[in-house]
């Protein structure tokens, strides 16, 4: 550790360092303003999709209950692209069983299957689909 006598001593190391090591500052100094306005941005982005694919789901959600021909469609649609389209399937196998349309239900239920990464909600899946394919097999309607 060096020792200054003068505060002139100190005033020059500084500013020999600033000339030294300024540019690197500065662009240091941005790119960390830079990547936290841009992380910020991102997670705005992510939350708002994130909201306005739970609005949409409630909305096909309460279009399905209705059970309208053109509302089960635009449900089926929904459930092809959306982060939401495991519940979406299974809304859909469910208005499916009340119609008693097993083949459609059957293919929900794999479809949710194949798109689940959660394990509680996989097993769930898969007895549904045990079920529906045992009365299937069975020859049993509802």
């Amino acid at each position: 550790m060096e020792v200054y006598t003068t505060e002139n001593e100190q005033v020059d190391t500084l500013r020999q360092f600033f000339a030294e090591n300024g540019k690197a500052l500065a662009v240091g100094v941005v790119l960390s303003i830079a990547s936290l306005v841009s992380w910020r941005y991102w997670q705005n982005h992510q939350s708002v999709d994130l909201m306005a694919a739970s609005q949409s789901y409630q909305e096909v959600s309460d279009r399905l209950a209705a059970g309208k021909p053109d509302d089960v469609a635009a449900a089926e649609k929904f459930v092809q692209a959306n982060s939401y389209s495991v519940l979406s399937a299974l809304q859909l196998a469910k208005h499916f069983i009340e119609q008693n349309d097993v083949a459609k239900v059957e293919q929900q239920l794999m479809q949710a299957q194949s798109q689940t990464r959660e394990d509680n909600l996989l097993s769930q899946i898969n007895q549904r689909l045990a079920r529906v394919q045992l009365q299937e097999k069975s020859g049993i309607t509802r």
